[in-house]
């Protein structure tokens, strides 16, 4: 069954997890948006809740083992932070995250970067260059915040 009220508990609770992060961190969550993203974090984190599009879904077959809800387009608007979106979102659990930096042999160490932007593309840097962790010092924006996921 379609999702076509931008008012359901589940899209209401999913905006609240995306737009607080008081609400990310009581719950242990954060929003993702667009299949790539959403694809590769599934391969390590469990979705909580994961929505897409009728159009995303038959874009993106593979999301299919997800089982997500459908929601209509307009719905899909209300979710994204974008101005275009690509109709695909999910609620991951940040505590599922094994990676210790017991095991990690190289570690990026970022303090007082406050941009969003610039602390998602330090991580995926950090990621093209083969670092095993990033740690964010104090005064660093949230890793978990939904510009520096996109």
């Amino acid at each position: 069954e379609t999702i076509t009220s931008r008012e359901n508990a589940k899209i209401k609770y999913a905006c609240a997890v995306r737009d607080s992060e008081k609400q990310r961190a009581a719950d242990g969550l954060f929003f993702a948006e667009g299949p790539k993203l959403c694809l590769e974090l599934a391969k390590k984190l469990h979705a909580a809740c994961d929505v897409a599009t009728a159009a995303a879904l038959a874009k993106t077959p593979e999301l299919a083992q997800f089982d997500p809800a459908e929601i209509a387009p307009h719905v899909a608007e209300k979710l994204s932070g974008t101005k275009s979106n690509q109709g695909v979102f999910a609620l991951f659990d940040a505590r599922a995250a094994s990676d210790t930096l017991d095991t990690a042999r190289r570690i990026l160490m970022l303090e007082g970067v406050q941009d969003p932007g610039n602390v998602g593309t330090l991580l995926r840097s950090a990621a093209a260059f083969g670092f095993d962790a990033v740690v964010l010092g104090p005064g660093c924006a949230s890793p978990l915040s939904p510009k520096t996921l996109r």
